[in-house]
């Protein structure tokens, strides 16, 4: 389980969005990864072999991280971004390829 600092640390200003259908509070300055990672469930998506798996490389590399994304400012429907690249907004709906069939878009 990741934990955030908080010792002398300097927050960006907070942010709501969504991850998997729930309101999640996030920081400016974040990426969709770490509030993926800080979240209760951590998994991404689920390999070939049925193990789960979460933010990897964290730097744009792996796609192990990829999900979908809708933000309030687009009328169309929602895109596949890598979360370690993507940072956070207020309003975003971020789905998981792990999320619960009737919560993805």
């Amino acid at each position: 389980m990741s934990k955030r600092l908080t010792d002398q640390v300097t927050r960006g200003l907070p942010v709501s969005l969504s991850l998997n259908g729930r309101t999640i509070t996030a920081y400016q300055g974040e990426t969709l990864a770490t509030v993926i990672m800080m979240s209760d469930d951590p998994v991404c998506r689920w390999d070939r072999q049925g193990l789960p798996r979460a933010p990897f490389c964290n730097m744009g590399v792996c796609f192990d991280c990829l999900v979908s994304l809708k933000s309030p400012d687009e009328s169309e429907g929602s895109r596949m971004v890598r979360a370690c690249m993507t940072p956070v907004r207020e309003g975003l709906q971020v789905t998981t390829l792990n999320a619960p069939r009737e919560t993805r878009s």
